[in-house]
């Protein structure tokens, strides 16, 4: 019979079983700061998104508001035929004012000088 002899240090273990403890703590604690750190970034991504979110819908409002202070949001055209109007009144006089100046009354009143 074959006997082998084996020796186990305890002291020899225990520094064995520590390191490998500190190791796996030190990569853990690695990966939780990690992840913390992509939480804080994501939060920050997600605050400027609500940011950007309330300053358009500022912006919405603003424009809302502008526009029902407006009470037809059609521009009105008059203008336009204003000048039409004045075009054709330079092409033809107007004969209510001739006709005005040649009544019987501005005739006598003009020969009773």
């Amino acid at each position: 019979m074959l006997i082998n002899e084996v020796t186990l240090n305890i002291y020899l273990l225990a520094s064995i079983v520590a390191l490998s403890l500190l190791a796996g703590f030190s990569f853990r604690a690695k990966r939780i700061v990690k992840s913390r750190a992509k939480i804080e970034a994501l939060e920050r991504e997600i605050l400027n998104n609500y940011e950007r979110i309330l300053e358009l819908e500022r912006e919405t409002y603003n424009m809302e508001a502008r526009m029902q202070d407006i009470k037809s949001p059609v521009i009105a055209m008059k203008p336009a035929v204003v000048k039409e109007e004045l075009r054709v009144s330079k092409k033809v006089p107007d004969i209510s004012l001739r006709k005005q100046l040649l009544s019987k009354e501005n005739i006598q009143s003009a020969s009773g000088l």
